[in-house]
């Protein structure tokens, strides 16, 4: 398929492009956002790398395991940021730039036993078990009663280990974004029986917006305001649902 134009990327921009600068980026296999297997490397991937171009420089986004792209962030100094951080706070020495995109947190559950809940304290009422991804932001609400031992949690190590767990009737419920949790039904054979199986919530944890988390020193602050001054005026979202609607239906 072709990868959508974000129309930002001015042909001036192009241009400089033969002779731009790289810089380097770390982020995580995170599909439909982030992933070597999509085109552009994903919907978010896309459009950091569009805004980099329309300010005159160019990328090389390294996809790691998720600790390992914060880890190479802040230790090695040829990468000026990752991405996609919800706060930029996963380690300290990182500012956030503008949104770059947004995305929902939800509950997934397995249609014979749905949930129903309208605040967090139902849910630690409800004694239930819920899958993560260690490392992941799950809500603040939901965070700060894992913290104090309300709610029970079992850390997987990525999304798809999530969804086998609760296919498999490890836990409860898993949160995840439905976006993510609809491409890796599809897209993944041994998840497919979550297509019958699993349902998104109707009662979103909520939603947070994506960042590029650039090192807090003179070389990021400069890359950031560059990016930020060249993204100014587009409609993340609407990029990220166009890349969706061509890529994948």
């Amino acid at each position: 398929m072709r990868l959508p134009s974000f129309v930002f990327v001015m042909a001036t921009g192009l241009a400089m492009m033969a002779k731009a600068e790289t810089v380097t980026l770390t982020t995580l296999d995170w599909p439909p956002y982030t992933s070597d297997a999509l085109n552009g490397q994903g919907a978010v991937a896309s459009i950091v790398t569009e805004g980099f171009a329309a300010a005159g420089l160019k990328t090389d986004i390294q996809i790691v395991p998720w600790n390992r792209a914060i880890a190479l962030a802040g230790a090695d100094a040829t990468v000026v940021a990752y991405f996609p951080g919800y706060s930029c706070d996963h380690s300290a020495g990182f500012v956030a730039s503008n949104p770059v995109g947004s995305g929902p947190i939800a509950l997934v559950e397995r249609k014979a036993t749905p949930i129903t809940w309208q605040t967090v304290d139902d849910l630690v009422d409800q004694d239930l078990k819920f899958g993560v991804v260690k490392g992941y932001f799950n809500s603040a609400a939901f965070d700060a009663k894992v913290a104090s031992g309300d709610l029970r949690v079992f850390p997987t190590k990525n999304d798809e280990t999530n969804i086998s767990q609760l296919l498999n009737g490890r836990v409860d419920a898993i949160v995840i974004d439905p976006r993510v949790m609809t491409y890796l039904v599809q897209e993944k054979p041994a998840l497919w029986g979550g297509k019958q199986a699993l349902a998104i919530n109707p009662r979103m944890l909520g939603s947070t917006n994506f960042h590029v988390c650039f090192s807090d020193d003179p070389k990021g602050n400069e890359m950031r305001k560059r990016f930020d001054a060249a993204i100014t005026g587009l409609d993340h979202d609407a990029a990220i649902e166009t890349y969706i609607e061509t890529e994948f239906q």
